[in-house]
């Protein structure tokens, strides 16, 4: 009698196990699409990035309490929640994933959850290339070592602050980043830039913002094309200060953000028009001592500056 092929069972590793998983799975996506239901789309973003999370440890690790084919589904399923994301933060864009079409497409955990074998979602979902940004609910790591407080999660539209009210007469400086010329620059996973503004001593003068994920990736150049407002006037900035830029990416194994080199903006550089500033070598040295080149070839943080009075 021939013997039927069969999966060989994932691991049952006690807590957390199959079921534990599933159950943690459902009950994050159900509450993510309520808050998506009832209109509060920033809880509904916060919500979706914790599934988004939770399948990126279940299908990354290596504890085998899916099956291979239910990995990939869930890869699935977690595209369309970027997508879905997406949409809610670009309130005024193209609807990439409708909430019925989520809602469809969820079903998909029942279906594992009961033993039901799973090869497709029951929705089409457009192929996610690196110019739809990903989405990531972990930590930010400065130096890429130790994680940030919960409150300084990065969010799928990034933490970008809107163009602050200030007195008549004082100037709004608006960043608008361009690029950044790397070496590597198309394996970077979920690329994004953290922008802070220092004192001399290093000290933080405003809150630190988090961009989107990139635009778009090539050989040579991570796009960003994102407008950063700094939160003070340009008359309200120390003089010896300076605003920073460090490039991070995601590392799936340590499950955080990570900083790969930074650059920054002196004072007495802040003119109107094209800016490109020489990348530096981590960690990020907010005091500006003993600073190491992070590469010898031409490749820049690209920038434009607009100083606006108001």
């Amino acid at each position: 009698m021939a013997s039927k092929t069969r999966r060989a069972e994932p691991v049952d590793e006690g807590i957390p196990n199959r079921k534990r998983t599933l159950d943690e799975l459902h009950s994050k996506l159900s509450k993510a699409l309520d808050f998506d239901g009832w209109g509060q789309p920033v809880e509904a973003v916060e919500h979706y990035g914790r599934v988004v999370e939770k399948v990126e440890f279940e299908c990354d690790s290596n504890r085998y309490v899916l099956f291979d084919d239910e990995k990939r589904v869930l890869k699935d399923l977690q595209q369309a929640i970027k997508l879905r994301c997406r949409t809610l933060q670009d309130a005024g864009g193209d609807e990439l994933m409708s909430l019925s079409a989520l809602r469809d497409a969820s079903s998909v955990l029942d279906d594992i959850a009961t033993g039901k074998p799973v090869t497709k979602l029951s929705i089409e979902v457009p192929e996610f290339k690196a110019a739809s940004p990903a989405f990531s609910s972990v930590a930010l790591s400065d130096e890429g070592d130790e994680l940030q407080s919960p409150t300084e999660r990065f969010k799928l539209g990034g933490s970008l602050l809107p163009c602050p009210v200030v007195q008549s007469g004082l100037t709004v400086l608006t960043v608008h980043i361009s690029k950044i010329g790397l070496k590597d620059a198309s394996l970077y996973n979920d690329p994004i830039i953290t922008i802070s503004v220092k004192d001399s001593a290093g000290s933080d003068v405003t809150d630190a913002q988090n961009t989107p994920t990139a635009s778009s990736q090539e050989e040579l150049y991570v796009h960003f094309n994102t407008d950063v407002y700094i939160q003070r006037p340009v008359e309200a900035l120390p003089k010896s200060g300076a605003i920073f830029f460090e490039f991070k990416h995601y590392k799936a194994i340590k499950r955080k953000h990570s900083t790969r080199c930074f650059a920054f903006l002196e004072m007495d550089e802040l003119k109107p028009g094209p800016a490109c500033l020489e990348l530096y070598q981590k960690p990020t040295n907010y005091k500006r001592r003993k600073l190491n080149l992070f590469t010898v070839k031409p490749l820049f943080l690209h920038l434009d500056l607009k100083l606006q009075k108001t």
